[in-house]
C-alpha cells in the first residue's frame, strides 16, 4: 500500500514539479493517520479491560478501572500531538504554495523574454516597422525586467518563508512531543503505585485477601490528574499562516498565532460517545 501511495504521489506530481514534497506531504498524512488510528485502538481496548474486570476481585476491579482513566489521560495528550503534528504539516503545505508562486513568476520571466528575443531577431532583420519595432521593443524589455524582479522578490521570500516557518514549526513540535513524554512518565509512575495496590499473594494461598478500601486508587489518580494540569503544555502552534504574509512580517516576528485546542477528553464516561473516535481530516 505505501510503494502505490508513493507512486501515485509521482504520478500527480509528473505536470506541476515538486515530488519530493508532494511525497513528504503525503508521508506526514501517513504518520499522522496511524496515530489516530493507534489512538483508537486504545480505546477500545480500555473499553475492552472495563468490561472483563466488572466481575473480577474488587481490588483487580478497582485498579483496572483507574487504570482506564490513565489510559485515557494518555490519549488525551496523544491527540493534542496529533493536532501538533497537523500544524507541523501546514509548514511544508504552504511552503509548497509559495514554490508553486515562484513557479508561475518563472514560467511568466521566460514567456516575456521569449517574445523579447523574437521581436529583437525582427527589428535586426528588418521585416517589421522599425520605430513601431523598436518602441514595442522597448516595452517587452521593461516587462521582462519588471518579470525577473517579481522572480528575485518571491524567491527571496520564499527561502525565508521556509527559514522562519520550519524553525517555528520545529519548535513548536518539540515542545508537543515535549508534553506527552512529560504526561507518559506521570502515568507510568501512577500505574505502578496502582499495581502494588493488588494484595502480594501467591499461588499456595488458601484465603483470598480481602479488598475493602478503594480510596487510595482515587487519590492516586486525582494526584495523577493535577499533576497533568500542572504540566499542562503553554506552547502554541505558531507558523506563518499564510504564503501571502509578508517578507518584512515573517523577519520582524509579527506571525499569525495558531493556538492548539485542548480538550479534555480524560474522562471513562467519554468511552460511550462515538464522537470521540473521529477525528478531524487532513
Amino acid at each position: 500500500m505505501a510503494a502505490i501511495r508513493r507512486s501515485t504521489v509521482r504520478l500527480r506530481s509528473l505536470g506541476s514539479g515538486h515530488t519530493s514534497l508532494n511525497l513528504l506531504l503525503s508521508e506526514q498524512s501517513n504518520v499522522r493517520q496511524k496515530r489516530k488510528d493507534c489512538i483508537v485502538s486504545q480505546q477500545s481496548a480500555v473499553k475492552a479491560l472495563q468490561k472483563w474486570s466488572q466481575d473480577e476481585h474488587p481490588a483487580i476491579q478497582d485498579v483496572l478501572h483507574q487504570t482506564g482513566e490513565l489510559e485515557m489521560l494518555l490519549v488525551d495528550s496523544q491527540r493534542d500531538f496529533v493536532v501538533a503534528l497537523k500544524e507541523y504539516k501546514k509548514v511544508y503545505e504552504h511552503i509548497l504554495e509559495m514554490e508553486k508562486k515562484l513557479d508561475q513568476a518563472k514560467k511568466q520571466m521566460a514567456h516575456c523574454m521569449e517574445k523579447e528575443a523574437k521581436l529583437q531577431k525582427e527589428v535586426v532583420k528588418g521585416t517589421k516597422d522599425s520605430e513601431m519595432s523598436r518602441e514595442k521593443l522597448k516595452q517587452l524589455q521593461d516587462s521582462t525586467k519588471l518579470a525577473e524582479a517579481e522572480v528575485n522578490g518571491q524567491q527571496r521570500e520564499t527561502e525565508l518563508y521556509k527559514l522562519v516557518s520550519l524553525r517555528a514549526g520545529l519548535l513548536d513540535l518539540s515542545s508537543a512531543l515535549e508534553s506527552v513524554g512529560k504526561k507518559t512518565s506521570i502515568v507510568a509512575q501512577a500505574q505502578r503505585e496502582l499495581a502494588v495496590l493488588i494484595p502480594e499473594v501467591n499461588t499456595r494461598q488458601e484465603t483470598i485477601p480481602e479488598y475493602i478500601d478503594a480510596r487510595d486508587g482515587i487519590r492516586i489518580l486525582c494526584n495523577t490528574k493535577a499533576q497533568i494540569e500542572q504540566n499542562a503544555p503553554s506552547y502554541s502552534a505558531t507558523i506563518a499562516s499564510s504564503p501571502s504574509t509578508t517578507t518584512t512580517d515573517l523577519t520582524n516576528g509579527s506571525r499569525p498565532q495558531q493556538k492548539i485546542k485542548h480538550k479534555s477528553m480524560t474522562r471513562m464516561e467519554q468511552l460511550q460517545d462515538d464522537s470521540f473516535d473521529s477525528f478531524d481530516s487532513d
